[in-house]
C-alpha cells in the first residue's frame, strides 16, 4: 500500500521543520526561506501560465515550474546527507532554455532607455511579480 501524502504532519509546531534526510532546522533557516521563496515564485508562475493563451509560452512556463520544483527539493535536502542521486537534478540545458527564450523575447522589444514601471495589463503585472520574487 502506498504512503498517503498529507499537507500536515501532526507533529505540532515547535518552530522547527525537517529537511529531506530528517535533520531538524528552525523555520527561519536560510534553506527554508530559500525554498519558500521558490515555492511562492512557482505559484505566481502558475498563475501567470493560467492567464496566457499562447501555447509555446505556457509550455515554457510549465518547464520553468518543473525546474523550480526541482530546485525546491534540492534546497530542502540536508546537504550533509548524500541524497541528491535520488532526487531530480537541474542541468545546463535548463539554463540554456531560459537564455534562449529571453533572447527571443528581446528581439521583439524596443531598446530600453529607462526603468519600466510595472503595470499596464494583468499579464504584464504578473510577469513583474514573478521577476521581483525571483530577484529576492
Amino acid at each position: 500500500m502506498e504512503k498517503e501524502w498529507k499537507i500536515y504532519t501532526k507533529t505540532g509546531d515547535k518552530g522547527e521543520t525537517s529537511l529531506i534526510g530528517g535533520t531538524r532546522v528552525p523555520k527561519y533557516h536560510e534553506r527554508i526561506e530559500a525554498y519558500g521563496t521558490l515555492d511562492e515564485l512557482n505559484s505566481f508562475v502558475g498563475y501567470l501560465r493560467d492567464q496566457l493563451t499562447d501555447n509555446h509560452q505556457r509550455i515554457v512556463l510549465l518547464k520553468i515550474q518543473e525546474n523550480l520544483f526541482t530546485a525546491e527539493s534540492l534546497l530542502a535536502t540536508d546537504p550533509d546527507k548524500d541524497l541528491t542521486r535520488t532526487l531530480p537534478q537541474l542541468y545546463d540545458e535548463d539554463v540554456i532554455l531560459l537564455e534562449q527564450e529571453i533572447d527571443e523575447m528581446n528581439k521583439h522589444l524596443p531598446v530600453l532607455s529607462s526603468f519600466i514601471l510595472p503595470g499596464g495589463m494583468a499579464q504584464v503585472s504578473l510577469c513583474h511579480i514573478c521577476r521581483t520574487v525571483c530577484r529576492r
